[in-house]
């Protein structure tokens, strides 16, 4: 994976992050999770976010 690939990946998943912390009013997110959110693709992300928004809740055992 070349680095802009993985500067904007880090920046998708800081993203997620942020809307986490804001929906759930959590200061932090397990490392556990951080990875998971690590490993899934674009899609997979918007799909994640799209569904938090909606729900207003997630799984953090994904």
């Amino acid at each position: 994976m070349r680095n802009g690939t993985k500067d904007r990946q880090k920046a998708r998943v800081e993203v997620v992050i942020d809307i986490i912390k804001e929906i759930t009013n959590k200061e932090t997110v397990s490392e556990a999770f951080k990875d998971k959110l690590y490993a899934m693709s674009y899609d997979e992300l918007g799909a994640f976010v799209m569904d938090l928004v909606k729900t207003r809740s997630f799984d953090e055992n994904l």
